[in-house]
């Protein structure tokens, strides 16, 4: 079964919200942190390809 385009939306506001959680340090431990920045990107990829399949 295909997935809803409002199924591909919720998956970026979960992103959305996990990479809110993720930098809530601030920029300086953002820098520090490298699992933190990997992290990071995996949530932007995620983000382009519910984008790309939406």
């Amino acid at each position: 079964m295909a997935r809803s385009e409002a199924d591909h939306l919720a998956d970026v506001l979960e992103a959305i919200d996990t990479i809110s959680m993720y930098t809530r340090k601030g920029r300086k431990a953002f820098d520090k942190d490298p699992m933190q920045r990997e992290a990071v990107a995996a949530r932007l990829i995620q983000i382009s390809q519910s984008v790309k399949n939406a």
